[in-house]
Formats: structure tokens, sequence, C-alpha cells
């Protein structure tokens, strides 16, 4: 050990007692060699198994004990040179170094492997189908994972950036025939160890069409009375095939209808505020296999027929002095008047009427009782039986001599 460190000698002595001493040989304990860190991956996904090693030059020993030094300066000690993190996340992030120690005597820090969070793959999705109409409004969402918490979304138009930023989704509006493209989106985190960045993998791809064909939506009132009811019409130009309409509430289905005309309408009967929002309908076709097709929206709004009145009650207060008499006067004769006669409260005519119990459980434990009571008087009517019948018997016999 260290403390074994120094300058040893030995001395000769002789029968004689004449003595020689040595020369001093100077004993050094070296530190452990600096060991090598590596790691499995620098780059994990969420909830990935990353493998840490501590490795030396020597081989190992039995007595070698492995420090690793985690990104929270948390210190794990084993005497095993690999550990493992089973589950990757967010505060795993950061370097990573080791040291051993043999007997007492500890070694170098290892180099630093900083481990880095690869963000998952995002899905790209539309609130609604692929082909829009011109002047359709179109949003992008993309759901990724919650860790790291820190991250920016990159939504990209035919592989050019057309939004980048915390914010998850991306809305175009108005949609036209110079919008339509292939669109996808990656998510991107910052590095910590050198201020740069780490890229997901690219989403799925959406194509996004243009419909030249149009279907109307149309309501006969905007501004809708409560208590109306409201009649929206969805129509189509073209041949009478049988199609099938949706109508959609701020993108909820609200309604189905399959008609081979060119039009079809719903009724919102006794229109109220909770009706109020974004209505479209749905275009499909049934037979002839062609996309379904978005209709506008039609923003129905809800005004109260009640107005509220003025009040014509004076805005002064008129004081009155009146004095202790007078208010114990009017507090008696408002006694009088709102005291009730304790006989004619429900609580004193509900103690004497006994309340009915269906409980199957009450019912149960009364059929019981009934039993037992006419098994107990019962027995002895039929034990006195036998006696009462000779009795009958012998005053029969009597009377007949």
């Amino acid at each position: 050990t260290p403390a074994d460190g120094g300058n040893y000698s030995c001395q000769y002595v002789s029968d004689d007692e004449t003595s020689s001493t040595s020369e001093a040989l100077e004993l050094v304990v070296n530190r452990p060699d600096t060991p090598q860190f590596e790691s499995s991956a620098t780059v994990v996904g969420l909830e990935e198994r990353v493998i840490l090693s501590c490795l030396v030059s020597f081989g190992g020993s039995a007595r070698v004990i492995y420090t690793f030094i985690q990104p929270n300066k948390a210190l794990f000690t084993t005497k095993d040179r690999r550990i493992t993190i089973s589950r990757f996340g967010s505060s795993n992030i950061g370097e990573y170094k080791c040291k051993i120690s043999i007997l007492e005597t500890e070694s170098e820090l290892s180099n630093a492997v900083w481990i880095s969070l690869k963000p998952a793959t995002p899905s790209l999705s539309t609130i609604r189908d692929n082909l829009f109409l011109n002047g359709s409004t179109v949003l992008f969402c993309s759901n990724s994972d919650t860790e790291p918490p820190e991250k920016q979304f990159i939504f990209m138009k035919n592989k050019e950036v057309v939004q980048e930023g915390r914010d998850h989704d991306v809305t175009i509006q108005d949609f036209s025939p110079g919008k339509e493209a292939q669109y996808t989106c990656y998510v991107e985190i910052r590095n910590a160890q050198n201020n740069g960045t780490i890229q997901s993998e690219s989403s799925n791809a959406i194509q996004i069409s243009f419909a030249w064909s149009s279907i109307i939506l149309t309501s006969n009132l905007t501004e809708v009375t409560s208590g109306d009811t409201v009649k929206l019409t969805c129509g189509s130009a073209g041949l009478e095939i049988l199609r099938e309409y949706y109508f959609y509430k701020d993108n909820f289905l609200l309604a189905k209808k399959s008609t081979i005309t060119s039009e079809v309408g719903i009724f919102l009967a006794s229109f109220s505020k909770a009706d109020q929002g974004n209505y479209s309908c749905r275009w499909n076709p049934v037979a002839t296999g062609e996309r379904p097709i978005w209709s506008n929206d039609v923003s129905l709004t809800c005004v109260s027929q009640f107005h509220i009145c003025e009040c014509h009650c004076p805005n002064h207060i008129v004081q009155v002095n009146i004095t202790s008499e007078e208010v114990q006067k009017v507090v008696h004769e408002l006694e009088k008047d709102l005291k009730m006669p304790k006989m004619n409260l429900s609580s004193t005519h509900r103690r004497k009427v006994s309340v009915a119990d269906y409980n199957p459980y009450s019912t149960s434990v009364g059929y019981v009782a009934i039993l037992m009571l006419v098994l107990v008087f019962g027995s002895i009517v039929l034990s006195d039986s036998r006696g009462f019948a000779m009795f009958v018997y012998k005053k029969v016999l009597c009377c007949q001599r």
C-alpha cells in the first residue's frame, strides 16, 4: 500500500558483536495505470441500452475496484469493469469517466466520453385527407416523445424548411395549387457537449394534392338566435351517383348521409351556445373510386333572445330613523308571521309513522322471525293437541251414555 513505501535496509550482527549495515533500498508504490473509458454508443435513443466499460492495460485483478463517474456526479463502484444503463433517458445525458483503485491506491481519471440522447423519429399527420380545395386550411401535426423537453420541430416542404421552432404543428393558410408538395419533418435537440445539434430520423412523408372539384356548404342562418333551427346544405355538381356526405363540427364527425342527389342537408334544432363553431362537410363518392373532397367552413354563432331590462328604481337611498322599541316590535311581528306550529312540521308527523323497509336483507330477517314464532307456538299447540282430543272424545262418550 502507499503506507509501505520508503527506504529499507538490513543490519548484520556477528558473534563478536560487530555489525554492518547494508545499503538503503527505496520502495515506491506506483499508482495504477490510467484506465481507458469506452461506451457502446455515444448517441443513444430513448430507453435504449448502453454499455459502459473501464479498461486497464494489465488485464485486471481480483483486487481492482472500478469507479464510474456519471453526469449527476454520482459514483458507482463495482468489481466489474462494465456496467449497463438499461433505459437511457434525458437524465443520463452528460460526460462519463472512470478510475480504478488497487488496495488503497487510486489511478488518475480516465478519458471523458460524452453520451447524448437521440430524439425519437416523429410521425407526421394531417387533420383531414391529403386532397384539399383552394382556400382550405391545412394543419400538420408531429407527435414525438416527451424527452428531451427542449427540442425543435423542423417541417420540410420538398426538402426545404418551411417552419422550425418549439411548435409541433404547422398551418398552411389559403391552400392553392402552388402549395401542393411533399411534406416531412424531423426533431432536433441541442448537444450540450459542443453546442451543436442532434437530429432525429426524418418522419413519414405526406403528399398534399390540390382538388379541382368542389363542394359548397351553405347555411340558412349565420347569426342564429337561441332556440332557432339551422339548416346546413352540402352540395356538389356532377352526375347523380351514390355519394356519402359527412358533416363535421370543429373537425369532429357530426352526421353521415348517403344519397344520389347532388346535395343534402341536416337540421340543427333548438340552436344554443353549445352548437357554436365551424361546420364543414366532406363528399365521398362510393362507386367511382374518386378521392374525398372537403367543403368550405361555415361559422355559426348564437345570439341570445333575451335582453337585460333597465332598472327604474331610484338611485338614492331613503334613510328613516326609528327607535329600538319600534325595531323590536317589527321583529316580533316578523317572528309571529314566520313561526310555524310544531305539530305541523314533517318531522313531528314522521315520528308516528313506520316507514316500510324494502331491503331484501331486512325482509329475509322478518320472514325468519315469523317462522321462528310459528314454530315455537305451533310446537306448544301440537304437544297438547293429543290430550285435548282425548278430553273431547271422553266428553262425547259420556254425553252419549
